[in-house]
């Protein structure tokens, strides 16, 4: 069959899609197109996170090609998505931090932390001391959602094969635990878990494995995961301000704490707090249309993936920071400790992954310092 010549907007779309395509699949489609073996056609993502335009895809003529086309049409949107992601980037950590908690008003300072958890590939774990009116688990549901990987629960999950899971025969069922791994596992009021369920957790984020003993069946379950977890006070609402006060409002022994990078106390609003939030409601982007949550997961692994290093520069820094935070330590709801250092480079690497960079810099530390801070200034 001759070949004719592509003209007017069907030689552009031909030309766009050289852009999108590796040289030689590239000519394979223009030759097919001239010899009327496919046809073009535009499509977009439907995403309102960013700007984006019509991209070219190719339709077969016949079902001839067809297994060809879904290829090239794979790497097109791969492609494409590439794209669309190096043009969030310097926009991400913002963006995602005012889609978190919408319906919750205030708490910049968590919101910005929770976001930047979602992009850690290193063990981080975050814990929110809520007052029960406080709302906190729209956070977990907005983290969840947005997560590549993760899985939930609120409230005490009963029996431990709920956590951990158990065998039906030679099957592992997995539980809450294991159905994050690789990935986030938001709890929600844990001040209800039962000391083993407690005691299961920790196992996790320290070891990144359970161990199962039961029925003649012994395995180590991975549960590599990062921990997002609410927990009420005792009496359900902290009362007063002065920290010592405070602590004796932790519902659970203090050595809990200490399996946390960064804990927060989240208190309930007045009730003309809600009026921003309920506002915020019915703007743009105030509920993710699936086309965004699809494109946030994409866009998070996609950037998980990205080695990220923490410049020896940097560690200076890191240090004095630490340093003026000792001379304030004896007000702070949680004692300093190798974590707290630990977690500051683990989020201030997030900070950078979340912008498609693999080096951190000066505006990832300063971030990162400001949340910690904050978080140890208990009135948040």
């Amino acid at each position: 069959l001759k070949a004719r010549p592509l003209l007017g907007k069907e030689g552009k779309l031909a030309d766009e899609i050289e852009t999108l395509l590796p040289p030689f699949d590239a000519r394979e489609v223009k030759m097919l197109r001239k010899q009327l073996h496919v046809t073009f056609y535009e499509q977009t993502l439907g995403v309102s996170l960013i700007e984006e335009k019509p991209f070219p895809l190719v339709r077969a003529a016949h079902a001839g090609h067809a297994k060809d086309i879904q290829d090239y049409n794979t790497k097109i949107r791969r492609n494409v998505k590439e794209r669309y992601f190096k043009q969030f980037a310097p926009n991400a950590f913002a963006a995602i931090a005012d889609l978190i908690g919408q319906d919750l008003p205030g708490h910049q300072n968590i919101k910005e932390s929770i976001a930047l958890h979602v992009f850690s590939t290193e063990p981080f774990h975050l814990l929110l001391l809520a007052d029960q009116g406080a709302h906190p688990h729209c956070l977990l549901r907005d983290a969840a959602n947005i997560a590549p990987i993760s899985s939930t629960a609120i409230g005490s999950p009963g029996a431990s094969h709920a956590l951990v899971g158990e065998y039906k025969g030679d099957t592992f069922i997995k539980g809450i635990i294991p159905r994050g791994d690789g990935g986030l596992v938001c709890l929600g009021d844990i001040q209800l878990f039962r000391e083993d369920a407690r005691a299961t957790i920790l196992t996790a984020m320290d070891k990144g494995i359970i161990p199962y003993n039961k029925q003649g069946k012994h395995a180590k379950i991975n549960a590599r995961i990062n921990v997002l977890a609410t927990a009420a006070p005792r009496g359900d609402a902290f009362i007063g301000d002065d920290f010592r006060g405070l602590k004796k409002q932790i519902p659970f022994d203090h050595s809990f704490l200490f399996a946390f990078h960064l804990t927060f106390i989240l208190r309930k609003p007045g009730t003309d707090a809600f009026a921003p939030a309920k506002e915020k409601k019915t703007g743009k982007n105030a509920f993710l249309k699936p086309e965004d949550v699809e494109f946030l997961k994409e866009y998070i692994a996609y950037a998980s993936r990205i080695d990220v290093k923490f410049p020896s520069a940097l560690q200076e820094d890191v240090i004095d920071f630490l340093k003026m935070l000792k001379k304030t330590e004896q007000k702070h709801l949680v004692e300093l400790s190798p974590k707290t250092a630990q977690g500051l480079i683990v989020l201030a690497k997030a900070s950078a992954r979340m912008e498609l960079r693999n080096i951190v810099s000066d505006i990832d530390l300063l971030r990162v310092k400001n949340i910690v801070q904050q978080s140890l200034e208990w009135g948040s």
